[in-house]
């Protein structure tokens, strides 16, 4: 491990990881968006190709994206359409895109990843000279097959709404369900610290002493906390 990941390929894989996501947050301003529909009701001044129209100026975009914007006038926003997270967002971009290409096969590859290294573990710790790290090794395994887990849980059920109302217009779910499985999603990122604060012990002390700062009297929890791997650095104090 140590070997393999090195600080440069850690910065690398960082690096591409937030470019990959820079690129597909901003698909939808380059003009894959659902603006098109969205304006198709008789609303006037609605401005048009690679460029947005200003009350008394005309703002060029670069003039090389297909079209980034689309936007009605600002005198008129109110009334060209509803300001909502569907009008704007095309269905296709979210499933085509964002589910098929970007979610299910990355995921099924981190699924067969993540199984072939479970079965090494097991194999790799089933032999006797290496019993002392099988406690270790194992428990590791089952923390990413948890976290896993927990992704599919959260992720899976909007990405599946979102192509049933794409390839079934009629078949919508109400909008309750939708903001539920919205809010699942969101909670997927409240989940995973939680799941390495109780999976991971040097990263529940970081946590705790994150949190033991922000109380009243954190003087009096660093002796707690200073026998630990991660001994915090409490820089306030309060009587």
């Amino acid at each position: 491990y140590h070997i393999l990941v090195t600080k440069r390929r850690v910065t690398m894989a960082i690096s591409i990881c937030w470019i990959l996501a820079l690129i597909i947050g901003f698909t939808p301003v380059m003009g894959w968006n659902g603006l098109d529909t969205s304006v198709d009701a008789p609303t006037p001044n609605v401005s048009l190709v690679a460029e947005r129209t200003l009350p008394g100026e005309r703002v060029s975009l670069l003039g090389f994206f297909p079209r980034p914007f689309q936007v009605a006038r600002i005198a008129n926003l109110s009334r060209a359409a509803a300001c909502s997270f569907r009008s704007v967002i095309s269905l296709n971009y979210l499933v085509y895109f964002i589910f098929f290409c970007w979610t299910l096969l990355p995921l099924s590859t981190m699924l067969a990843v993540y199984a072939h290294s479970f079965h090494l573990v097991r194999r790799y710790v089933s032999n006797q000279r290496f019993r002392s790290a099988k406690r270790c090794d194992v428990h590791t395994a089952r923390t990413l097959f948890l976290m896993m887990g927990l992704f599919c849980l959260c992720w899976l059920p909007l990405n599946l709404v979102n192509c049933l109302a794409f390839f079934c217009p009629s078949c919508c779910p109400s909008p309750w369900l939708v903001n539920l499985m919205v809010a699942l999603t969101h909670l997927n990122s409240l989940l995973n610290p939680m799941v390495y604060a109780l999976r991971k012990k040097d990263f529940g002390t970081a946590l705790k002493a994150v949190v033991v700062q922000l109380l009243p009297g954190a003087s009096k929890y660093k002796s707690c906390l200073a026998r630990s791997k991660v001994s915090p650095v409490f820089h306030v104090t309060r009587p």
